[in-house]
């Protein structure tokens, strides 16, 4: 529940709830929407001072050629990396600090009024004058001025300027910073820029050597400029800063053209702008900053330079080690060329400008959490930092939306040479899809510094950090500028998990955070629900692995077999299972309604219970009328009889039995009959090589529908019981056995394809017998009338779902037929990439299970409050898995690419598809999550009305998109079915 602050009232107990709690309230301009917003705008614009001064440089320089444009590249990254080596320690640890003191300031001030208003006897009334102070915030102040031992020393201001020794400490430290750092760059730049890769005979050397060394002459004023707005973030005034900001680049947007071009100063007209408005931003901050806080009246040992210098060393190990990624891979784009370089500079500085708006939010994390922390407000700790994060994740999606098609367009900005333009082209899909993981990177930083959590932001980035370079320097070598692209994305990704991983473990400053009840069912139901779900996929990539050891035809002829048999299963599939799901959930709860009444009836008839009024109050009345209508009516919903002995009677678990297996036989004579005008549809010609195996491969496999059909509505029943271990225990067994006949079918036995299809179908009868056998010593399927059979209901239902898979389902095997008529290559390396795709995505269904079954029994017993926890939960759950799944497959899909297949041309198909089947995985999480809540609450009917919309879209985009840009084309059109999926999820 939410307070009108905008605050949790029920404290957060499990540590993922923390991530996304209540995120329909993420756009509320609630108290602490309205304290982020004051602190995070400002600050989001202020922090993009620098990058967006370097990209009028980058812009203006841009239009004298690419060596220049390349030179200043250069040299903007190798002051970038040292400058953050000071900034990141002095600004975080500033800001925290000072936010720390000031609240400490505010508390000791407060008591102080509160006692000085008991000793003058304004207030009468004792009582009430204690309740204003209380007692451990009294005796903890009253000793620390006893024993002068505070953690800060603030001494009483003599005006109304402050008192902050972390003030003072921040401004003498970044001065002797920002000389030290000037020096060292006027003197070294040479071997530095050598270092990354501008060699002596390079035509970059000499502007690149200019640009540097009088752009070094401002880093005193960055330092200085930087150091105050850390003061000014503890203050959460971040007004302020943007005020000197936005005076020091209009100075520097003027400056630019008049002395690199009017002047004709080049390169050293661009570093003299920059320069002079970096000096202008340090003085009004200095100004600003000497009206709010004695700054000079300060002793050394208030200086807290010990505090400084040990966080601080923390801080930069962590700087040295995580930002260092991104000046290696400017080195090693430079190495390829000025072209290359050229491209790399373009793409760096709008990543890194956009990316960093989400710093605003970190920026209003960090202020509002080191305050809270000081104050011991935990409550309102968790309600910042979850609400940060979900900011920073809705920006990050804007972001690249926004991206997507600006740079798309707008590249000419920056250059107008075609080579340099066409990597920027291959730059464009990581620059934009990206958004959201880095976003949530920089807001995790300010989370963690707000919790001077500084030790665990040092270790766990230099580890990110030493992954990212052996990336780097691997993927560059190896695939060049995509490569390094590729490098990034892993770092970024690496950034995003560490920080998930501190807080979804609850441990550190975040150990207040406990696992609760509801957390712990829906692990139960999810975690054996994702692994049970990914049977067939598992299966198929089985499959997959061996086929594509023969032939790259062999594969293509397997994948579109797959595609077509996969997409006839799940027209009866997904409304059998989830309606089943529902149903049985349903009726389950209202029958264990019916017992406890009942129990609780023949307590009280047979005088158990003495106290009439204590018994009464065990039969909830609208329980009791509810109930009692339902028998004296032939209306009822459901018609539940009551079990003879232990086995329950469930109508809906032998109507789907007998559903199931009706739609089973259908879709094998189907597919048997029809499988070569079906195979022609999905383009494989008569003439094709593809068909001989296809044909044999799908008629075989379609053997096994009645058992896949039968499984599958067992495994709905169960679902509905909440019990997703015994499905898991049946599909275990039969995708081991599936994949020890593989190899023995397939190349013992020498059988091909045969072998492999019939590996599957001896695993799927396994896994349905095993399934009834366990279910009909649960449940009485047989003794059941057909008045009782629900096939009303399920028909009903069934249709609108039917509707919706039929439409929706379809955009993945019209992708599929496109990709097979662009022949054998492209269809063997897009079998691959969307059998991953669909594998580890269906790990999220998990959640969708578990959120399903909850829901339907919450509705059932109209208990709404848990209904909606639970679709929050699981949702936030689901999101969680999508991210750590990006950055698990942006590796493991590229370095194990040679399981599915040898083929080089292959294999480079598959790296293009790489990007979309990992940085998709969060937005499919959601989609399949999204379908189980909508399941859960019976709103069959929006499911459908909405996703037949979604699929026309996607159909449309699909077929132009694969007409205009190929392979490429074809996964572009994925991504905007799924995440136009997960829209109408968030949209209902």
């Amino acid at each position: 529940m939410m307070s009108e602050d905008g605050y949790n009232t029920d404290f957060p107990r499990n540590p993922l709830y923390i991530f996304f709690s209540d995120f329909r309230s993420v756009l509320k301009l609630d108290e602490l929407g309205l304290e982020i917003a004051r602190i995070a705008l400002p600050a989001a614009l202020a922090l993009t001072a620098d990058p967006i001064a370097s990209l009028v440089d980058t812009a203006f320089i841009g239009q004298i050629g690419p060596v220049e444009l390349a030179a200043v590249g250069v040299s903007i990254a190798l002051f970038n990396q040292v400058s953050r080596i000071a900034i990141f320690p002095l600004v975080s640890i500033t800001t925290s600090f000072v936010a720390e003191e000031d609240a400490c300031s505010s508390q000791q001030d407060t008591v102080q009024d509160h006692k000085e208003c008991i000793e003058t006897g304004i207030n009468n009334t004792t009582e009430e004058t204690q309740e204003l102070i209380p007692e451990k915030n009294k005796d903890s102040l009253s000793d620390e001025f006893k024993t002068g031992s505070s953690i800060f020393s603030i001494s009483k201001p003599p005006a109304k300027k402050r008192n902050i020794p972390s003030a003072s400490s921040a401004l003498i430290i970044g001065g002797f910073l920002g000389l030290f750092q000037a020096v060292f760059l006027i003197s070294a730049a040479k071997p530095l820029l050598s270092f990354m890769g501008v060699k002596h005979d390079s035509p970059m050397l000499r502007p690149a050597q200019r640009y540097l060394s009088l752009r070094s002459l401002g880093a005193p004023a960055v330092l200085l400029s930087l150091a105050a707005q850390g003061v000014f973030r503890g203050f959460k005034d971040t007004t302020t800063p943007l005020f000197a900001t936005v005076i020091g680049d209009v100075t520097n947007i003027i400056l630019d053209p008049i002395f690199i071009f009017v002047f004709r100063l080049g390169v050293t007209g661009a570093a003299t702008a920059h320069v002079i408005s970096q000096y202008l931003m340090c003085g009004i901050l200095l100004w600003k900053l000497m009206g709010q806080v004695d700054i000079f009246n300060m002793s050394t040992k208030h200086l807290q330079f010990c505090r400084f210098m040990k966080n601080g060393f923390l801080l930069l190990m962590r700087v040295i080690a995580v930002t260092f990624c991104v000046t290696l891979s400017a080195s090693l784009a430079a190495r390829e060329g000025s072209t290359s370089m050229a491209a790399f500079q373009v793409c760096l500085q709008v990543w890194l400008a956009t990316s960093l708006l989400a710093d605003g939010f970190a920026v209003a994390g960090q202020a509002i959490l080191a305050s809270a922390f000081a104050k011991k407000d935990y409550k309102r700790a968790a309600a910042t930092a979850s609400r940060v994060l979900q900011l920073g994740l809705v920006l990050g999606f804007l972001l690249a939306v926004i991206l997507g098609a600006g740079l798309h367009f707008g590249a000419r900005v920056f250059t107008k040479d075609d080579k340099v333009l066409h990597l920027i082209s291959i730059g464009l899909p990581f620059v934009a899809g990206t958004q959201p993981i880095n976003a949530l990177a920089f807001v995790f930083d300010g989370v963690n510094f707000g919790a001077s959590d500084f030790g665990y932001a040092a270790a766990s980035l230099v580890m990110v950090a030493i992954v990212s370079i052996l990336c780097l320097l691997f993927l560059s070598s190896t695939h060049g500028f995509i490569g390094l692209w590729f490098g990034l994305t892993i770092y970024m990704s690496l950034r995003a998990a560490v920080g998930f991983w501190r807080i979804g473990t609850g441990t550190g400053p975040w150990s207040v955070l406990k696992f609760d009840e509801l957390g712990l069912e829906i692990a139960r139901i999810a975690y054996p629900a994702a692994l049970a779900l990914t049977a067939d996929p598992i299966a198929s990539l089985v499959d997959t692995a061996f086929i594509g050891q023969i032939g790259p035809v062999e594969l293509a002829a397997v994948g579109v077999s797959i595609a077509l048999f996969n997409q006839v299963s799940r027209i009866a599939i997904f409304p059998l299972v989830s309606i089943t799901t529902s149903f049985v959930a349903e009726e389950d709860a209202c029958s264990s309604q019916q017992n406890t009444v009942q129990d609780h009836k023949e307590c009280f008839e047979a005088g158990i219970n003495n106290t009439k009024e204590e018994t009464q109050e065990l039969i909830p009345e609208n329980i009791e009328d509810s109930i009692s209508d339902e028998s004296k009516t032939s209306n009822t919903t459901f018609s539940v009889s009551k079990s003879p002995v232990h086995k329950r009677d469930i109508p809906s678990a032998s109507s789907a039995l007998v559903i199931g297996g009706i739609l089973g036989l259908l879709q094998s004579v189907f597919l048997i009959s029809a499988a070569k005008p079906l195979l022609s549809f999905m383009g494989v010609k008569h003439d094709s090589p593809m068909l001989r195996p296809a044909q044999r491969y799908l008629s075989l496999r379609s053997l096994g529908a009645p058992a896949v059909l039968l499984s599958l509505a067992t495994q709905g029943v169960f679902r509905g019981f909440k019990d997703t271990t015994t499905p898991l225990y049946a599909t275990v067994i039969g995708d081991a056995t599936n994949i020890i006949l593989d190899p023995i079918f397939i190349f013992v036995f020498g059988l091909g394809v045969t072998g492999a299809a019939i590996a599957h179908v001896i695993s799927q009868y396994l896994m349905c017998g095993i399934l009834l056998w366990k279910l009909m010593g649960q449940v009485d399927i047989f003794n059941m009338s057909t008045k009782h059979l629900q096939l009303c209901r399920f028909m009903k239902n069934g249709l609108l779902l039917l509707m919706r898979v039929i439409a929706v389902t379809f955009c993945v095997t019209l992708s599929a037929s496109l990709a097979a008529r662009e022949g054998s290559i492209s269809m063997a390396a897009f079998q691959v990439c969307l059998q991953v795709w669909l594998a580890t995505s269906l790990l999220a269904d998990g959640f969708a299970v578990a959120g399903q079954a909850l829901l339907a029994s919450a509705f059932a017993n109209k208990d709404y409050k848990r209904a909606a926890a639970t679709a929050s939960r699981v949702l936030q759950m689901g999101l969680v898995l999508g991210f750590l799944l990006a950055v698990i497959l942006g590796a493991a899909l590229h370095f194990g690419a040679r399981v599915f297949t040898k083929d080089d041309e292959v294999l480079r198909l598959i790296s293009i598809g790489l990007p979309f089947v990992a940085g998709t995985q969060p937005i499919n999480a959601l989609a399949f999550v999204f379908d189980g809540v909508n399941f859960g609450a019976s709103d069959f009917g929006y499911a459908a009305a909405s996703l037949v919309m979604v699929a026309i879209i996607s159909i449309l985009c699909l077929l132009f998109l694969s007409s205009t840009h190929g392979f490429i084309g074809l996964w572009f059109g994925l991504t905007i079915y799924m995440s136009l999926r997960a829209a109408v999820g968030f949209w209902r």
